[in-house]
């Protein structure tokens, strides 16, 4: 029962904090500058080209070199964190691009308090 609490505990924080960076990447890479859009852009290209196990590897024993030592489920946590803000802000780039053009407007208003009327 250990096990499985310590699994469940690493799901709900990973997907805490990759739902949450993965939601500011996705939002900076559809309306940030182009400079910051291509640097996003690059790191979720080089994040889901790369095996999770590689990058568990590299949270665990490459941040050693440098002199970063990470307990194992922190660096567990971190790769994972890592590999689901990749994955969630490529998806969630996606359905921000799927609205129409012709709702632009609504895209960036939706729901601002600035813009009660954007919503009718």
């Amino acid at each position: 029962m250990f096990g499985a609490q310590w699994t469940v505990l690493l799901s709900l924080v990973t997907f805490a904090i990759g739902g949450f960076f993965g939601l500011i990447f996705a939002l900076l890479r559809t309306l940030g500058p182009r400079p910051v859009q291509l640097v996003i852009a690059g790191f979720i290209q080089l994040v889901q080209a790369t095996p999770l196990l590689i990058v568990v590897f590299l949270a665990f024993y490459g941040l050693s070199f440098v002199g970063l030592f990470f307990p194992p489920l922190v660096a567990a946590g971190l790769s994972l964190a890592i590999y689901t803000t990749a994955f969630l802000a490529d998806i969630w780039r996606g359905c921000i691009e799927a609205i129409p053009a012709s709702n632009g407007k609504q895209r960036i208003r939706w729901r601002s308090p600035a813009c009660r009327s954007c919503a009718t």
